[in-house]
């Protein structure tokens, strides 16, 4: 004959180690909850093709959002990590004096070492003044609209794996 109470206190004994075997999913849940959030508001920020233009001469970087999972067990987390040159959409930018390294225009001769460059319709110029970016913050606005769903999803993989160690299956 089994004993059903000792059953029981064996699986509430083991529910730590099997919360701790979860932990892998529970953050890979709550990152990509994040992932797609931030996304979405970064898909809205580059004009929906997650592509910077006048960047890199012209052609336009590439930005997105992957999800790299670090650790294991109980010091297992899940990371949304940016790819590409996310910070030009992400922060501010204050208003500086743009040495001509990087072009999206053509560009005219040097002049006694120094590199010019030709503005369609303006002139030309060896030093342009960048008036700065606002700043549209996409990433920081989703993780922070959506950190409770985040925290949901973690919490919802928990307790499905509670359920099912204390259900015996």
């Amino acid at each position: 004959m089994s004993d059903p109470l000792g059953d029981w206190a064996r699986r509430v004994a083991l529910l730590p180690a099997a919360l701790v075997e979860a932990t892998p999913r529970a953050t890979r849940a709550g990152a990509e909850v994040l992932e797609t959030a931030a996304r979405g508001k970064l898909l809205a920020a580059t004009g929906g093709d997650m592509r910077l233009s006048r960047v890199r001469s012209g052609k336009g970087a590439r930005v997105n959002l992957s999800v790299r999972d670090e650790g294991a067990g109980s010091r297992a987390r899940s990371v949304v990590v940016p790819t590409g040159p996310v910070m030009l959409v992400e922060a501010k930018t204050k208003a500086h004096m743009q040495p001509f390294v990087y072009t999206y225009n053509r560009r005219v001769k040097s002049r006694g070492g120094r590199r010019l460059m030709h503005i369609p319709g303006i002139g030309v110029f060896a030093r342009v003044k960048h008036p700065g970016t606002k700043g549209k913050e996409p990433i920081a606005k989703a993780f922070r609209e959506s950190a409770d769903d985040a925290g949901a999803a973690g919490v919802a993989v928990f307790a499905t794996a509670a359920r099912r160690h204390l259900g015996g299956s």
